[in-house]
């Protein structure tokens, strides 16, 4: 996982908060559900999840990619459950269950999450829908075979054809759903979530935690794995986010206004996550304060793990252009490391 990935995913949160001042609230608050605290952060992070090799025999070249699969696509299986979808590979004519999930959005877009300090409810109590997603990896992916010898006897079965763009190798992953009792999924967990401080993901290659923060949205635990070629030892101090926003004078009464803000003038709540055997989910609700402690309309922020790299997205609905109301929005994103001598 690579620094500028970081620092490109976090300047994409950053600009889309800044500007949530000025947007309409796209997300509606989830629901308070209480569980209990999290755990106070322990001494030394939880081992990482073991590496799960790929099965024998695939020749797809493609290691780290997601394959998400949106209910819309397989209209089908509309109605089943997680405990009714299983996702296979052939390898050497034996089909083999392979890590998957699958993971529901209620019906504003945001992720079903069900542990945590706040749960996201949905609507149709577990059901696959549209906008519901079955994801499974593209190491994982295995030989064309007689989808009707998927075990089990499901009652549909849908077969996946993966092409690598850069050398058209192809992959296939046979996704089935049964009537009844489906056969035992596969046991790979390639990552894992832990409730120390605002979280913990720990996955193969990388660790990133929330474990002592200002705001909830600044990580202060960042390890690249001895597997993905680093040392395995935390080294980061904090994450630095600067803003600068020069308001037009219409707006101002005629007085220059310049609005900085930091990392501690984000307010976040976090409301849940779902630790999978692909990925993890993380939901959050984002305010940036304007002025004392003022919040914002805010954002919701659907933050997803993957083994090897982090998805951020943060959806932004603008009434009216930037540039009506600012002359310039400044952006700075840092890391701050604390090395010792001996590293």
């Amino acid at each position: 996982m690579k620094g500028n990935v970081f620092k490109f995913l976090f300047a994409f949160l950053v600009v889309g908060l800044v500007l949530a001042p000025i947007a309409k609230n796209f997300a509606q608050d989830a629901p308070q559900a209480p569980t209990p605290e999290a755990a106070a952060p322990a001494a030394a992070a939880p081992a990482a999840p073991a590496a799960a090799a790929p099965a024998a025999g695939g020749a797809f070249s493609r290691h780290a990619d997601p394959i998400v699969l949106k209910g819309e696509e397989i209209p089908e299986f509309a109605g089943a459950t997680e405990a009714t979808i299983r996702v296979f590979a052939s390898h050497g004519g034996k089909f083999i269950p392979i890590p998957c999930q699958m993971d529901e959005r209620n019906q504003w877009g945001e992720f079903v999450v069900t542990k945590g300090q706040r749960v996201v409810p949905d609507e149709d109590k577990g059901a696959f829908d549209d906008n519901d997603e079955v994801v499974f990896l593209t190491r994982d992916l295995g030989d064309k075979a007689d989808k009707a010898q998927v075990p089990g006897g499901p009652k549909k079965v849908y077969e996946v054809e993966v092409t690598d763009p850069l050398t058209s190798t192809k992959g296939y992953a046979y996704v089935a759903n049964y009537a009844g009792s489906a056969p035992a999924n596969a046991t790979a967990d390639y990552l894992k979530y832990v409730e120390q401080g605002d979280g913990l993901a720990i996955a193969e290659n990388y660790e990133l935690g929330f474990l002592k923060v200002t705001s909830g949205l600044d990580y202060n635990h960042l390890v690249v794995s001895k597997a993905a070629g680093g040392d395995g030892v935390s080294h980061f101090d904090k994450l630095k986010v600067r803003v600068m926003q020069n308001l037009k004078r219409g707006f101002t009464l005629g007085i220059p206004t310049r609005l900085d803000r930091t990392e501690k003038n984000f307010l976040v709540k976090v409301y849940g996550y779902k630790d999978g055997q692909v990925r993890v989910l993380r939901v959050m609700k984002v305010n940036l304060q304007l002025i004392w402690k003022l919040p914002a309309p805010g954002a919701t922020v659907n933050s997803v793990f993957y083994p090897e790299w982090i998805e951020w997205p943060v959806p932004i609905n603008l009434p009216f252009k930037p540039s009506w109301a600012f002359y310039n929005i400044e952006l700075d994103v840092s890391h701050d490391y604390a090395f010792k001598a001996t590293d």
